[in-house]
Order: C-alpha cells, then structure tokens, then sequence
C-alpha cells in the first residue's frame, strides 16, 4: 500500500537558541582575549558576534512559529479533507464515486455533462426550513 506522509516539525527551541547565543558571545571574548586583542576591535567584535546571534534567536523563534502553523492547517485540511470524502461517500455510492472519479481524471472537468451512468438511484434532500410545508 502506499505509506502514509508523516508532518514533524524539526526545530532548535528559542531558550535553546537563547543558550547558544551566550556561549557564542563568551567563546568569541575568550578566543579575542587569548588571542591578545584588547582594544576597540574586540568591542567591535562582540557587538557583531551579539547581533548575528541576536538575529538568529529571532529567526528561530518566527521560523518555529511559522511552522507550528503551517503542521497545524497542514493537519486540519486533511482532516477535513477526510470527512468531506467520508461524506460525500455517504450521499454518493461508492460505485458511482468511482465512475465520476475516474471520469473526471481522464477527461477535461466538463466531461460529466450528458454522461450516462447506469442504475443511479439520487436521494434530494432539503436542508432549507421554509421549503418544508407545516401541515
């Protein structure tokens, strides 16, 4: 059969991220220091080391964000996906579904008008409470 697709979301979390940031900061200031610099190119240094960081922990935060979203519509219109397939089989037999299915697959989307389908039975159903005559 064919094997399902599985939704995960990979993600680095932003307390993570966080942590990261300030290793980084301290691992750049040790190397400087011990590397001898010790004027205004290692403030310079750090506050390029800080921003880059900074600007990453951000992007994780939004990318993590966006893709929480995305796995979570993702799921819900294949859900619905599924109950609208359920019901349409359920107003529709299955035999029928098949025939349009395969029809509609083969042929341009307007190949259903005039095509004859034997032994079709269709059930009409009026959802609209003023069609309903009160007796």
């Amino acid at each position: 059969g064919r094997e399902r697709e599985r939704e995960s979301v990979l993600h680095l979390s932003p307390r993570c991220a966080v942590v990261l940031f300030f290793v980084n900061l301290s691992m750049y200031a040790t190397t400087a220091i011990l590397a001898g610099v010790r004027d205004w190119s290692l403030a310079i240094g750090l506050i390029w080391v800080a921003c880059a960081s900074a600007a990453s922990v951000v992007l994780c935060r939004e990318r993590l964000r966006a893709a929480k979203l995305r796995f979570t519509l993702t799921r819900s219109i294949r859900e619905k996906a599924s109950r609208n397939r359920h019901l349409l089989q359920t107003l529709i037999p299955h035999t029928v579904h098949r025939a349009l299915k395969k029809r509609m697959e083969e042929s341009a989307h307007d190949a259903l008008i005039g095509a004859a389908i034997p032994h079709v039975t269709l059930l009409v159903c009026s959802f609209n409470l003023s069609a309903i005559e009160i007796a």
